[in-house]
């Protein structure tokens, strides 16, 4: 009998053992308490290129309150405002609870928003804190921060371009660029007509140009050449000019978008994209998958771009694929209207 109780006892204790477990799990995934705080050091930012390494902003934020101890890891989110946050910008900033953005930091945050240059707009930020993927994230209410960004050129050395394609005005003409200062140029052109004649300035005026040697189309130039340089079909054009050779040669292009974010994959067909001559820019609106991309011309790998600072800027260098974070629809932009400051945006719809 004795034997029989014990049993028994045991039973109980273990049954109330096991229903306070449940209850502990139960307040692991149900107590949370009280959402994170954020403040800004500042509610308005006028964002200068000159400024790019000095602070544009901090904020700070209070810990929230789970219930039970936990390592928090927090994320701020940046969002157009009236968006709800449907497609943030968001950066991770770890365990701590502050963080200041610098002016360059905050630029590229506008940017990727598709905030326009020189003009006053609002965005609203939130702060993002996680525990564990059981739990639902805490957010603070949003705040909002007014920012003006900049579009920051860099002056490279240049040559003018004056042609039939703008009404032979050197001063209004465009221009290419030498990124190394070495004497090697290049820049992007849209020549509209079936011949497209034009010639090479050093300065924004008719007092020294180059022309051909030749026909027009033979690829050397001379200072003083009579023959104006020409390319036939409308198109958008990589002009290349080399002054230590005395060269210069211009590429059709049309552009696309590859990589394994890319319907395909890298061995694909590009995703096309459109260019609008009243804009000077291409873009196709994209279903784009997590992973990377990169930007290409004629479906070859002869001028490609990517960007290997995560800048918004597009370089040549190695290992410089862009990535997709998030699948969804995407508004593609590449601009290579500014020689040397070759720029893009990928915007989730």
């Amino acid at each position: 009998m004795k034997i029989w109780l014990k049993q028994i006892l045991i039973l109980c204790v273990c049954s109330l053992a096991l229903f306070s477990c449940e209850k502990d799990e139960d307040r692991v995934y149900l107590n949370v308490g009280a959402s994170p705080e954020l403040t800004a050091s500042a509610s308005e930012v006028v964002l200068n290129s000159e400024e790019e390494a000095e602070d544009a902003v901090t904020f700070t934020w209070t810990a929230p309150a789970y219930g039970f101890k936990a390592a928090v890891d927090y994320s701020l989110q940046f969002a157009v405002q009236s968006t709800d946050f449907a497609n943030p910008v968001e950066l991770s900033v770890g365990e701590g609870r502050e963080s200041t953005l610098t002016v360059q930091r905050l630029n590229t945050v506008a940017n990727q928003l598709g905030l326009t240059a020189g003009t006053a707009a609002e965005i609203e930020v939130r702060v993002e804190s996680n525990v564990a993927s059981t739990v639902e994230p805490l957010y603070s209410s949003p705040i909002t921060l007014t920012v003006t960004p900049y579009f920051a050129i860099i002056e490279y050395p240049s040559l003018f371009v004056p042609g039939s394609y703008q009404g032979w005005d050197p001063a209004t003409a465009g221009t290419v660029a030498s990124v190394n200062d070495d004497q090697v140029y290049e820049g992007y052109f849209y020549f509209p007509d079936a011949v497209n004649e034009f010639k090479i300035t050093p300065e924004a005026s008719w007092d020294v140009a180059y022309g051909d040697v030749g026909n027009g189309t033979s690829g050397e130039i001379v200072e003083g050449g009579e023959s104006n340089l020409k390319v036939n079909d409308a198109g958008y054009y990589l002009l290349q000019v080399d002054l230590n050779e005395n060269t210069w040669s211009a590429t059709n292009t049309t552009w696309g978008v590859t990589g394994d974010a890319t319907a395909g994959g890298w061995d694909a067909a590009d995703q096309n994209l459109v260019y609008d001559p009243a804009t000077g820019v291409w873009s196709a609106t994209l279903e784009l998958s997590a992973g990377e991309l990169k930007f290409r011309a004629n479906n070859d790998w002869a001028i490609a771009y990517g960007d290997v600072n995560e800048d918004l800027l597009l370089d040549t260098e190695e290992d410089n694929n862009i990535s997709v974070s998030e699948a969804g629809t995407y508004e593609v932009t590449l601009d290579l209207s500014v020689p040397g400051n070759y720029r893009y945006s990928l915007r989730r719809l």
